[in-house]
Order: structure tokens, then sequence, then C-alpha cells
């Protein structure tokens, strides 16, 4: 864009990073996510392998027992500072939703912005604006899963009418 001169010196690049996450889009679509589990059973390892299968996998080579296992260990030690540990009860939909924003949302996706950085560019990420993220952390998980509230709004209000028949999405 900027050898083509197709930036002007004031404008502001807007991507869409992390709109899936908190929307929904990662929320796990099983009904064990919405009952709450007892901190001390084996039901939590099930859940953090769930979360370590998902976002290390990409891993190749690296992805082996010995470094699954550290990896384990971290993030169960991660959860521990997330949890109330005055009940035993939590909902995994919202550890695993509290990890991934705590660490890959975080550090990794909001961090790819610095690449604007590096090449003198203007960016906003308005779907981390704080009121944002304060709405959706509000929604019932339920309405997250698949990113049905959302993909209902979208719908409904059709903004500049982009879903004409032929652009139709299922939710």
């Amino acid at each position: 864009l900027k050898k083509n001169n197709l930036l002007n010196s004031d404008d502001v690049l807007i991507n869409g990073s992390t709109g899936d996450f908190i929307s929904g889009g990662h929320v796990f679509n099983e009904v064990d996510n919405f009952i709450p589990i007892n901190f001390k059973n084996d039901k939590l390892d099930s859940l953090v392998n769930k979360y370590i299968e998902k976002h290390y996998f990409l891993w190749g080579k690296l992805f082996n027992n010995n470094n699954k296992n550290k990896i384990l260990k971290l993030v169960k030690a991660n959860i521990l500072k997330i949890i109330n540990t005055e009940s035993d009860f939590f909902f995994p939909y919202g550890i695993l939703e509290t990890l991934e924003y705590e660490n890959r949302q975080a550090k990794y996706v909001a961090n790819m912005q610095k690449v604007y950085d590096f090449n003198n560019l203007a960016w906003q990420m308005p779907l981390w604006d704080k009121s944002f993220v304060q709405f959706w952390s509000n929604v019932p998980p339920l309405l997250k899963v698949n990113q049905n509230l959302y993909k209902t709004v979208l719908y409904e209000m059709n903004m500049g009418d982009v879903w004409t028949k032929d652009w139709l999405f299922s939710y």
C-alpha cells in the first residue's frame, strides 16, 4: 500500500484481529463446557489437553509428549492464577476463554500489530475497545457458540447491504 501510494499520511489501518475470539469463535461447542467442573478432578486435564491440542498442534515436531507435559504444567499453573480459589467448581468455557484472552490474544495476536509500527503506519484495534470487550465478556456463552449473536446481528443489520442472496452465511 505504501509503495503504490495508496495510503495518505493521516490514514489509520484497522483490521479484524481478535474479532472472532471476542464474538465466540473460540468457544468449544460442547455441552461439557457449560457444566461446572470440580477443579480437583480429571476433567481439568481433559480441558487443558483440548486447549493445548488446539493451539500447540501446529508446532509440528515440537509437539511431542515431553513438550506437551511441560506446557500442561504451565497451563495448569496459569489456571491456578485465574480461578477464584474460594470455590472448587468452575465453568470450562470461562477457563478456556480467559486462557485465550490473556495469552494467545493479548500476547500473540495483538502484538502482530507491531508490523504497522515497524512500517510507520497508524493503526487501531476497535474490537479491543474496553466497552466492546466488556460487552462481549458479559454475553452468555451459549450466544457465543459458533458466533451466534454476532452473526445474527450482522445479518439482521446488513450494514452496507452485503448479505444478499449471493453472500448469505448460515448461522
